[in-house]
């Protein structure tokens, strides 16, 4: 029964380990992982992941810019601009003559040299065109500039040669011309179609202006209030375990360095230990007394059998000297074996202790170090959540600037109101305009149409017959072409002087602003402009100081922060925090420097645990311990030593034998004599054949068992002393360890579980950086602004479409002036003219005079024609109208 009651009583042990291991395996960090609706997430471990940060709203597609097809013609314009104004403006001896420094001549004419030849060639030709076409008039009227009605024949080669390369060349500068047309009524047309979407790319520019106001305060917002919450969503799940993450620390920490859990598993084991050794104790006592039990009935045989052989020999004499009955003893003493029942109400009264319930005790005391950390830190942990929530107040506050900076871009909305009205007065008076450069158009045309007419009816009135002959057509052909000449002379002039303004004022802002701004992808050329601290803008505003320019939206002149460096920062989409350098304006670091605002370190390092009342084992159970370790001195060779002897001091059997032998003898002596004593002899023979069959056996077992009982006493005792032993030692190891350096390890422990929360403000305040200077208020739109602004609005619709105006203007004036000299060539060979020029042979002239007398109608004049050896005359022969 004993032995049963402590088999179960060991399975209830291993069942309350078992929980106790479930229990301790559970604690763990609840939740293991925080997460919010914007996808941030913090694993067991508080390393938080953090989510994108949100885009915002949509912006509006921007508009591309459309060139009308004319981008050849503004290339073509460029090109010119290019050419004509190849040496850059000289920013520096400007900034020096404003500084009050000498006036470079040579720098400024370098520059200006090539725009102004092409000025000086424009107003020299409105100069001189008007004196060109008095001339002309006059020379027409005198007869001369082509103005004689006389011309070569049909038969004339070379005139049929010129006729037809004049017409080629006209047909060219017509071609050219009506190009230009083409390009000066689209141009004219693009002017109105620009101002139309003018409006539309404003209101997209500032639609894009309010949606990245919105998205940066929104971005700002997500990440200084937002993130900051998930942060301390975070940083309260860990507050909320600390006695998982101080107090399992600390546990494990005092279990392994301090050999708590080896000390406490000892105590467990010895108790599985003591209730081996007990049963080993119970087994040899029990064995002892059926040993002694068995032995006293085998003695109590054996005498009783000597007793009888020595009555029945001494009848007999000398005939049984040789029997001796004091043989008839057991071997082993039964007094010597040890008394073994001190052990045993020891180690009764050690288990009635209960060390199992005791160590259970102190190990649960030693795993409620986490609910005990928790218990003693509650005030601390509601002190840091107070803290965060008035941080998290602070930072909304000090975010009150960007809603003032949102009003802000909502008030210059509505100051542009005057812009769209202005945009609106345009669009009304824009249709005299472009009345006015359709009339120009058509006026252009008209020169070309009188061209082309002239052309087609020189060309089809064209008969092989002598100039006096020719047809109506082709005569109109050639009025056609003079009336196209005439209005060439009217309106090169004022054609030329359009150019003559309006090439400056577009070539200088192509060259000067617009190419810096457009098509320098490094805008390197703003430098000398605006860009640099001693750049010409900067000399202008700021004089001999100098200081950069945008440096004034910082309140900040030295503040090295460039046009150019913004747009490149913001053409790669970089946050506007780092384009355009707010760090010198707004230090975000202020804002989550928490450390200034949060004592959070000294708050966790005023943890403290104590673990001075944490006991593992009573003293009085150590004692008992120490009692039982001492008990356990058997003298386990006192029962060898009466085990190991054999049972009877003789062998019984051959003892009977020699009984039955000397009743054998007896008996062959005298039979009658000896008779009763063989008998009797027989008798104790046979009764000794019982004892050695029956008795004997169970004492042997009982021998047997005891031996093997005590063989294993002795084999267990030692090692449950050096069980106890250590036992003791590590329980006593682990008390003053945990008594002595546990403030130790709660400090250590505090220390990280201080990292572990300044980790995660950390983690917040890296976040913030990196999105503030990453990835919060990304300029691209700022960047789509600007050229939608300046590509678009004002170099594209305003820059591009006035030089190609001007350049297809000149570029129809440059061909109109070959197409006068062409033209007026053509002229003479389409009109009917008054007179023919002939040539003849000296030989055969007083013959073709003879017959040239007999001939009425229009007058010849003949001309002399060189032969190859001598110079011919020639003669003019007048033929009048009456007849001889």
């Amino acid at each position: 029964m004993e032995i049963n009651w402590t088999r179960q009583l060991l399975c209830i042990v291993t069942l309350i380990l078992l929980a106790q291991s479930s229990e301790s395996s559970s604690e763990t960090v609840t939740p293991a992982n925080v997460t919010d609706t914007y996808s941030n997430h913090a694993d067991i471990n508080s390393n938080i992941t953090w989510a994108s940060v949100p885009s915002g709203a949509s912006y509006p597609a921007e508009t591309p810019y459309d060139d009308a097809g004319l981008g050849a013609l503004y290339s073509m314009a460029t090109g010119f601009i290019n050419i004509v104004g190849s040496t850059p403006l000289p920013y520096d001896a400007v900034a020096s003559l404003i500084r009050g420094g000498g006036f470079e001549i040579n720098s400024f004419i370098s520059y200006g040299i090539g725009w102004g030849i092409c000025i000086g060639i424009g107003i020299l030709f409105i100069l001189i065109m008007p004196i060109v076409a008095c001339c002309f008039c006059c020379c027409r009227c005198c007869g001369n500039c082509g103005g004689k009605m006389e011309h070569k024949g049909h038969h004339d080669d070379d005139a049929m040669c010129r006729k037809v390369t004049y017409s080629i060349l006209l047909l060219v500068c017509t071609t050219f011309m009506m190009i230009a047309i083409i390009c000066v009524y689209v141009t004219n047309d693009k002017v109105s179609a620009s101002l139309g979407t003018t409006g539309t790319t404003l209101n997209e520019t500032m639609t894009t202006v309010n949606t990245y106001v919105n998205n940066t305060v929104e971005q700002i917002n997500y990440v200084a209030i937002k993130d900051f919450e998930f942060a301390r969503k975070v940083i309260d799940r860990d507050l909320d375990n600390i006695g998982v993450l101080v107090g399992v620390p600390v546990r494990t920490t005092l279990a392994t360095t301090g050999n708590v859990d080896n000390a406490i598993n000892s105590i467990i084991a010895l108790d599985a230990t003591i209730q081996d050794l007990a049963t080993k104790l119970i087994a040899v006592n029990t064995s002892v007394a059926v040993f002694k039990e068995k032995g006293n009935i085998l003695i109590s045989e054996l005498n009783s059998t000597a007793t009888n052989i020595s009555n029945t020999i001494s009848t007999c004499g000398a005939q049984c000297s040789s029997i001796n009955p004091n043989q008839l003893q057991m071997s082993a003493d039964l007094n010597q074996l040890p008394d073994i029942s001190s052990q045993v109400s020891q180690i009764d009264s050690v288990m009635s202790n209960n060390i199992t319930a005791l160590a259970l005790d102190g190990k649960k005391q030693f795993d409620d170090i986490p609910e005990r950390v928790t218990n003693e830190t509650r005030a601390t942990v509601t002190s840091i959540k107070i803290m965060l929530s008035n941080f998290t107040t602070t930072i909304s506050s000090s975010l009150s600037v960007i809603t003032t900076m949102t009003g802000m871009i909502s008030n210059l909305s509505s100051s542009l109101n005057p812009v769209y009205t202005g945009l609106d007065q345009a669009k009304q008076y824009d249709s005299y305009r472009n009345y006015g450069g359709i009339g120009l158009s058509c006026l252009l045309l008209l020169i070309v149409i009188f061209q082309f007419i002239g052309l087609v009816m020189g060309i089809c009135g064209h008969k092989k017959v002598t100039p006096t002959e020719r047809s109506g057509v082709s005569n109109c052909g050639g009025l056609f072409l003079m009336a196209a000449v005439g209005l060439c002379f009217i309106f090169s002039v004022f054609l030329m002087l359009f150019v003559v303004i309006m090439f400056p004022i577009g070539g200088i802002l192509e060259k000067e602003v617009c190419q810096p701004l457009t098509d320098d992808p490094t805008y390197s050329s703003l430098g000398k402009l605006v860009d640099n601290s001693d750049s010409l803008i900067s000399t202008v505003m700021f004089g001999s100081q100098g200081g950069y320019v945008m440096g004034i939206l910082l309140g900040n002149t030295s503040i090295p922060l460039t046009l150019g460096g913004v747009l490149t920062d913001c053409k790669n989409d970089m946050a506007a925090y780092t384009a355009l350098k707010l760090n010198n304006m707004f230090d975000i670091s202020s804002v989550t420097n928490y450390r200034s605002q949060i004592d959070i370190t000294t708050q966790l390092d005023s943890l403290n645990v104590d673990l001075s009342t944490v006991t593992i084992l009573s003293s009085n159970t150590e004692t008992q311990l120490t009692d039982f370790h001492n008990s356990l001195d058997i003298n386990f060779q006192g029962f060898l030593d009466q085990t190991n002897q054999s049972t009877t001091q003789v062998d019984l059997n051959a003892f009977a034998n020699e009984l039955r032998n000397l009743s054998a003898n007896l008996m062959a002596i005298n039979a009658s004599a000896f008779g009763t004593v063989a008998a009797e002899l027989n008798y104790s023979a046979d009764s000794l054949d019982s004892i050695q069959s029956t008795t004997v056996p169970a004492v042997n077992n009982a021998q047997t068992q005891i031996t093997t009982n005590i063989e294993n006493l002795a084999a267990a005792a030692p090692v449950a002393q050096t069980t106890v032993n250590n036992t003791l030692n590590n329980t006593r190891t682990a008390q003053t360890y945990i008594q002595t350096n546990g403030s130790g390890v709660v400090v250590d422990e505090a220390k990280n579980y201080a990292n572990r929360i300044l980790g995660v403000a950390d983690q917040f305040v890296a976040r913030a950086l990196s999105a503030v200077s990453n990835d919060v208020g990304k300029c691209k739109p700022v960047y789509t602004i600007f050229n939608s602004f300046f590509n678009t609005l004002f170099c594209g619709n305003v820059v591009d479409t006035l030089n190609g105006f001007w350049f297809t203007l000149g570029w129809y004036v440059f061909f109109m002036v070959p197409s006068i000299i062409f033209g007026v060539k053509l002229a003479k060979h389409f009109r009917r003219m008054n007179f023919e020029i002939t040539h003849e042979d000296p030989r055969t002239d007083s013959q073709e005079s003879m017959n040239s007398e007999k001939k009425p109608g229009f007058g010849k004049r003949l001309t002399s024609k060189v032969s190859p050896h001598n110079l011919q005359r020639s003669r003019i022969l007048f033929i009048g109208t009456c007849k001889k």
